[in-house]
């Protein structure tokens, strides 16, 4: 039974996700930000004061707004649809009728689970037709190997190959060296003991070899104890004594190991351990090698096929041969292969969404590729937004965002970035970047849903507040002196040319900053500098230059709104600057 899986596509769940759309900027900030501000009113509400001063230029609708404290967030949100962490659509790759489908529609499956099976009679009798067809290779090229005589060369015994004195293709003469091979099977030990104790050792007793280096001990026999003797130079007379035992592969040439034979016999000092024996594989005929892959450290058995020594005469049928068996194999394996097709599994752990093959449905080769099934990992929802460049620094994977959805009414869910993308898409002069998220708890959603996100970046709770069109041209706010002007109030003073039309002021601030549009504060009214944070379109954080209670104006006319100022600044204007002044007492802008 095989995983079908190639016959099922991915469904990607990101595809072409929407670029987050931002309302039109009130303030030189580069992301949107959603305040909860907490309003004072002042007077029984809010004032609306025409043509005040009769400095004024123009008449100018003013609101007074008492300054709060409030909280407000900085945010990035957009919309996306959502889909499911994985998506794959189930085809087959074969014809035949449906004889199972053993799942249905909403029903969890895990991976590898069998889904369809369908009728493979049509394989039975192909995969037949090509086993004959092997058998018949097999039999052509043992022929040919047969007439070849001599000219194949065999393993005589199994063993370790130590050296190679040929490769593959050479020209050999008979009787030539092959390689060596050693019979590591089986290892030797000639170990000395007390000539006295001889007396008492004969063949085929047990003897314990232990290895030095490991302190292993294993099982020997007694093979041989040689007739002489000889004197150590501390003045023992010995007599050597060998000893064999079985390698399963462990045991190497030279290792160092001694003995004690029926468990009372030690012997007088430790030996070498040797393989068994030793024989060469040699060419019994003249010609060229054909197949000879043998390299030292290869392990060959009693009987094994080394090479084929090949002439003019021989080499071109016996390869024929092979190459014949070699397309028959080769041809069966594939049947074999293809018969894994019928049996078409889930690519996935997940829950079929949608089923539209049956038993009894036959496939051909237009419905084979048709959509039988579709499976999706419900474990978790996934949706994709594209961010701006301009924000994109903002974003942090692991950070928390707030998902609702039209389609499920007064509810909310939590989402998390799960990656940024650093390959951006760029479109009419404006470059985003795939931020992708994953929603874990989410009951109620379906794939598909069209949601609404929002990324918390920033925050902060408990400060100043102000409407954002109380803000003029560098950063002035026209506050209400309540008869207790401040030292600091910037004065605006109209030029003679500013009076005499209705065309627009400027004036010099503090630091050279040209203040385009600014009237003179009516009476009781003064300009004060203020230092600015998180904004939105409606409300601004005021950081410094205000304290809660003071009354501010909201210009009504946008000729000296907030949002004419930004626009302003967005064709080429000045920048509008933060922070009061540079210094203490009165500070004087006159437009000329």
């Amino acid at each position: 039974m095989s995983n079908q899986t190639s016959s099922a596509e991915a469904q990607g769940p990101e595809s072409q996700p929407p670029v987050i759309k931002k309302p039109k900027k009130k303030f030189p900030m580069k992301a949107i930000i959603i305040p909860a501000v907490i309003l004072v009113v002042i007077g029984g509400g809010l004032v609306v004061l025409n043509q005040i001063g009769k400095n004024a230029a123009t008449a100018t609708n003013l609101r007074e707004h008492t300054v709060a404290t409030g909280d407000v967030s900085l945010s990035i949100s957009g919309t996306a649809a959502i889909q499911p962490r994985e998506q794959y659509t189930i085809s087959a790759l074969v014809s035949g009728e449906i004889l199972s489908d053993d799942f249905e529609e909403g029903q969890a499956v895990s991976k590898d689970d069998l889904l369809y099976v369908v009728d493979a009679k049509s394989m039975d009798s192909s995969i037949k037709r090509s086993e004959l067809s092997v058998e018949r290779a097999q039999m052509a090229y043992d022929k040919e190997m047969e007439n070849a005589g001599n000219m194949t060369i065999r393993a005589d015994s199994g063993g370790l190959v130590t050296q190679v004195y040929a490769k593959d293709g050479d020209t050999v003469p008979n009787g030539f060296r092959l390689a060596d091979v050693v019979d590591n099977s089986r290892m030797s030990l000639t170990v000395p003991f007390l000539t006295e104790d001889t007396k008492y050792i004969r063949s085929g007793m047990s003897a314990a070899v232990t290895l030095l280096n490991s302190n292993t001990e294993l099982t020997g026999t007694v093979a041989r104890v040689y007739t002489g003797k000889r004197t150590t130079k501390e003045g023992a007379v010995v007599t050597d004594v060998e000893i064999t035992l079985s390698n399963v592969g462990a045991l190497q040439n030279s290792e160092s190991a001694t003995a004690v034979v029926a468990g009372t016999y030690a012997c007088n000092s430790a030996g070498s351990l040797v393989y068994a024996g030793e024989y060469s594989i040699k060419a019994e005929a003249n010609g060229d090698l054909y197949g000879f892959g043998l390299k030292a450290g290869d392990q060959v058995r009693k009987g094994q096929t080394i090479a084929t020594l090949t002439n003019d005469n021989t080499s071109n049928s016996i390869r024929n041969a092979q190459m014949s068996l070699e397309d028959a194999e080769l041809a069966l394996q594939n049947l074999k292969d293809q018969l894994d097709d019928y049996n078409i599994t889930s690519p996935i752990s997940g829950t079929v969404i949608e089923k539209t093959i049956k038993v009894g449905d036959k496939l051909d080769s237009v419905t084979s590729k048709a959509n039988m099934a579709v499976i999706a990992d419900m474990s978790e929802l996934v949706f994709t937004l594209r961010v701006d460049e301009l924000d994109i620094s903002k974003i942090k994977v692991g950070q928390k965002a707030t998902v609702t959805a039209d389609a499920v009414e007064g509810k909310t869910f939590d989402a998390t970035v799960e990656n940024i993308s650093i390959i951006g898409q760029t479109a009419n002069g404006v470059t985003s970047y795939n931020v992708k998220m994953v929603v874990k708890d989410f009951e109620g959603l379906w794939p598909g849903m069209n949601i609404n996100s929002e990324i918390v970046v920033d925050s902060a709770k408990d400060v100043l507040l102000i409407p954002v069109n109380a803000v003029n041209r560098g950063n002035l706010v026209l506050r209400k002196t309540n008869g207790q002007p401040r030292a600091d109030a910037v004065v605006i003073e109209a030029s003679e040319e500013s009076q005499s039309s209705s065309s627009q002021f400027s004036a010099m601030a503090g630091g050279g900053n040209r203040q385009m549009g600014l009237k003179p504060a009516p009476e009781g009214y003064e300009y004060v500098r203020v230092t600015l944070g998180l904004n939105d379109a409606s409300m601004v954080e005021v950081k410094s230059g205000l304290v809660a209670g003071d009354v501010v104006t909201v210009t009504l006319n946008t000729q000296d709104s907030f949002s004419q100022m930004q626009q302003m600044q967005q064709s080429g204007g000045p920048e509008i600057q933060g922070g009061g002044p540079s210094g203490g007492g009165q500070r004087t802008e006159r437009a000329e």
